[in-house]
C-alpha cells in the first residue's frame, strides 16, 4: 500500500501543480483575459495572442525560460536587440507614410508620445527605481513595443526587468482600442466626432522613395545610437516602396524559369514563422546563427546534393560557406559578406609624422605614443556586451580576439569541434594583447567611429568596409580626400609573411524543411546568386538609395562589376582573399558570452589574463560537450 502511495506521490510531484504558486495562477488568469480579448474582440490578435500564450507557458512550465528552453532563446533575442530591430523593419514594410509626407504636420501629433514617456519616467522615479530603470520603464508611456525592449536591453535590464517590460509595453500597446474610446469621448463632442477629414493631395512614388532615406540620413546624423532601430524601420519601408528583389523576379526570373514567386517581408524572425507552421518555402537575407539554430532544429533542407551546388559555391571566396555549415552539410548560399578594414586618416597622421598606415599590430603600438601625445585614440571593433548587453552567438565580424587567433594560424575550435584552442600559448596570447588594447594602452570600451573620425579624434579605426566607405562618402564630403583604407593590422608569422585573417558577417538563402517545390526554390536561389543577377540587384538598389545603399555582394566575381573604383577594389580584394571564419555551433552562446566575460574580468576588474582564459575555458569546454551529448553528435 505504501508503495502505491508512493508512487500517486512522485507522480503528483511530477506534475505542474506541484511546483505553480499563487503568483503563476494570477498570471495564467491573465493570459486568458488577454486571449480572450484577442481572439473575440480582436484587440491587436498579432500582438496579444503570442504574448498570452507565452505568458501561459512560462507560468505552467517555468523551465521552459532556462537556458536550453525554447522561450529561453526568444528570450536571448530580445536582449540581443535583434527581434525589436526585426520587428522594426517589419512594421515599416507594413507602414504606408504618405499621409505624413502629404500632411507634414501631422508629425506634431507623434511628439504627443513624449508626453507619456516623461509621465511614466517620473512616476517610476517616483516608485523607488533608479535612473536606469525608470529611463527603460518609461518608453512604455509612448506606447512603443520594439523600443521599449531595445532601450531595456542597451540599459541592462535584460535580467531584471526586461519580461515585465515588453509585456507592458504590448500589452499597452494591444489595449488602445479599449483605452482609447473613453478618452475620446470625455475630451470631444459628439459634433466634432463627426467631421469628415478633407482628402489629402496625391503622394508621389519618388516622394515615397526618398522619404526613407532622408529620414535615415537625419535622424542618423543628428543621434547615431538611433541607427538599429531607425534604419530597420526605413529598410522595411523603403523595401515596400521600392519593390527591387520583387521586380527583379517579375522581370526576371518567372518569365524565364516558369517559376511563381511571391516575395513577402516576414514581420518578427523565421524562427517564430516556422514554429507557427507559417514559414516560407525560401528565406532570403538570413544570416548571423539562425542558418545553423534552424539546421540544428531539422528545419532546414541541406544543400550539398542538389544539381549544380559545385558550381554555385564557386561563385564565394573558399571560406564563405562556414557560417551555413553544419554536422558536415550545407544549408544556406550567402547573398551578402561584410567584412573589417582599417580606416586611416592621412593629413591627420601626416601631421605627427607618420606616412603609412600600419601593416601589423605591432606597428600600431609603435605608433600610439605618438597618437596619443595629440590626445588621439585608434579605435577597435568591440562587441556590445561590454556595457552589460549580451553578445550574439556568432562571432562579431572585426572581433579583435577572432583576428588575433586566425592571424596566429589558430580557430577557436578543434578540427573535430569538440572543444576550444584557448589553453594553447598562441590563444592566451592573442588575448593577452587584445586585453592590453584596453588595459595598458587605455582604448576606449565605446565610442563613436563615424564622428571620432570625422573629426579626427580617431585617426585609425577598424569597422566594417561597405557601411563606414559609404556613411564617410555621404555624410563626411569635408574630409573627402584626407583618408583611406586597407586591410586590418596582421600578424607576423614565422616563416617572415604577415597575415591579415578577419572574420566576416553576411546573410543569404536557406530552404524550409516543407517547402513542397525544393526543386523550384534552388533554381531561385542560383538563378539570384547568379553574377548577372548580383550586379543588377545590386544597381538598383544603389540606383534607389544613391551611395548608402551599394551592396556587399558575397558573389566575388559580381563584387568585382558594382560601383567600385580601380584602386578601392584592389583593396578589398587583399582583405576579401585573406578571410577566414569562426565555425557556428551549438554551443557558439556560451564561447561569445564566455569570451567578453573574461574580457570584462581583465579589462575592469584586473584580473590576469592568462588565468582568467584558462578558467573560463573549462566552462566552455563543459558546455560543449553537454550540448554535443544532447544532440547525441558523438554517437
Amino acid at each position: 500500500m505504501s508503495s502505491i502511495v508512493d508512487v500517486l506521490s512522485n507522480l503528483a510531484n511530477q506534475t505542474g501543480f506541484a511546483s505553480l504558486d499563487w503568483k503563476n495562477y494570477v498570471m495564467i488568469l491573465v493570459a486568458f483575459v488577454f486571449m480572450f480579448l484577442a481572439i473575440k474582440f480582436g484587440f491587436e490578435p498579432l500582438l496579444l495572442v503570442p504574448i498570452s500564450f507565452g505568458m501561459l507557458l512560462v507560468n505552467m512550465f517555468p523551465d521552459i525560460m532556462a537556458e536550453g528552453g525554447l522561450l529561453h532563446y526568444f528570450y536571448m533575442l530580445d536582449e540581443w536587440s535583434i527581434l525589436p530591430s526585426l520587428i522594426f523593419m517589419g512594421v515599416g514594410a507594413m507602414t504606408d507614410f504618405g499621409p505624413l509626407i502629404a500632411n507634414p504636420a501631422s508629425f506634431l501629433l507623434g511628439a504627443a508620445a513624449q508626453f507619456g514617456i516623461y509621465g511614466a519616467y517620473f512616476l517610476a522615479f517616483l516608485m523607488g527605481f533608479n535612473g536606469k530603470e525608470a529611463a527603460a520603464i518609461s518608453i512604455i508611456g509612448g506606447a512603443d513595443g520594439p523600443t521599449s525592449i531595445f532601450l531595456a536591453g542597451k540599459l541592462g535590464m535584460g535580467g531584471t526587468l526586461l519580461g515585465p517590460i515588453a509585456v507592458a509595453a504590448y500589452s499597452y500597446m494591444s489595449l488602445v482600442p479599449i483605452i482609447q474610446p473613453p478618452i475620446m469621448k470625455a475630451l470631444t463632442t459628439k459634433k466634432e466626432r463627426l467631421v469628415r477629414m478633407p482628402q489629402l493631395r496625391p503622394v508621389t512614388k519618388l516622394e515615397k522613395i526618398l522619404f526613407p532615406i532622408i529620414v535615415t540620413v537625419v535622424v542618423v546624423l543628428i543621434l547615431p545610437t538611433t541607427a538599429p532601430l531607425v534604419g530597420m524601420l526605413m529598410l522595411g519601408n523603403l523595401f515596400k516602396e521600392s519593390g527591387v528583389v520583387k521586380q527583379l523576379t517579375e522581370s526576371e526570373f518567372t518569365p524565364n524559369y516558369g517559376i511563381d514567386v511571391s516575395i513577402n517581408l516576414v514581420q518578427g524572425t523565421i524562427m517564430e514563422a516556422v514554429l507557427a507552421g507559417k514559414g516560407p518555402d525560401v528565406a532570403m537575407f538570413v544570416g548571423g546563427e539562425f542558418p545553423v539554430n534552424l539546421a540544428i532544429r531539422n528545419l532546414l533542407v541541406p544543400l550539398d546534393d542538389l544539381d549544380g551546388f559545385d558550381e554555385v559555391k564557386g561563385r564565394f571566396q573558399d571560406t564563405a560557406m562556414v557560417h551555413y555549415t553544419y554536422d558536415n552539410q550545407t544549408y544556406g548560399i550567402p547573398i551578402t559578406r561584410t567584412f573589417p578594414m582599417m580606416f586611416y586618416r592621412k593629413d591627420v597622421l601626416s601631421e605627427i609624422g607618420i606616412t603609412e598606415p600600419p601593416e601589423t599590430w605591432d606597428d600600431l603600438i609603435d605608433m600610439l605614443p605618438a597618437i596619443q601625445r595629440k590626445y588621439m585614440q585608434p579605435g577597435l571593433i568591440l562587441p556590445a556586451n561590454v556595457n552589460g548587453n549580451a553578445v550574439a552567438p556568432s562571432t562579431e565580424v572585426g572581433h579583435t580576439f577572432a583576428m588575433l587567433m586566425l592571424q596566429s594560424g589558430l580557430n577557436y575550435y578543434n578540427d573535430e569541434q569538440t572543444e576550444t584552442t584557448f589553453d594553447s600559448v598562441e590563444a592566451v596570447n592573442a588575448f593577452d594583447t587584445w586585453t592590453k588594447f584596453y588595459t595598458t594602452y587605455k582604448f576606449d570600451q565605446t565610442y563613436d567611429a563615424f564622428s571620432r573620425f570625422r573629426t579626427g579624434e580617431a585617426p585609425i579605426v577598424i569597422q566594417n568596409y561597405c557601411t563606414f566607405y559609404n556613411q564617410l562618402n555621404v555624410a563626411a564630403p569635408e574630409i573627402k580626400g584626407a583618408w583611406d583604407f586597407c586591410p586590418v593590422p596582421g600578424t607576423r608569422r614565422e616563416d617572415g609573411t604577415i597575415s591579415h585573417a578577419a572574420n566576416s558577417s553576411g546573410s543569404g538563402f536557406i530552404i524550409l524543411k516543407d517547402c513542397k517545390n525544393v526543386e523550384g526554390a534552388w533554381e531561385y536561389i542560383k538563378w539570384f546568386t547568379s553574377t548577372d543577377t548580383m550586379i543588377t540587384y545590386g544597381q538598383n538598389v544603389e540606383g534607389v538609395m544613391g551611395p548608402l545603399g551599394r551592396f556587399e555582394s558575397a558573389n566575388v566575381e559580381a563584387l568585382q562589376k558594382l560601383n567600385w573604383s580601380k584602386s578601392d577594389l584592389t583593396k578589398i580584394n587583399a582583405q576579401l582573399n585573406e578571410l577566414d571564419e569562426i565555425p557556428i555551433i551549438p554551443s557558439s552562446y556560451v564561447v561569445t558570452r564566455s569570451i567578453m566575460n573574461a574580457f570584462r574580468s581583465v579589462v575592469n576588474d584586473n584580473e590576469n589574463a592568462r588565468e582568467t582564459l584558462r578558467w573560463y575555458n573549462k566552462d566552455i569546454n563543459a558546455e560543449i560537450t553537454r550540448k554535443r551529448k544532447n544532440l547525441g553528435l558523438d554517437e
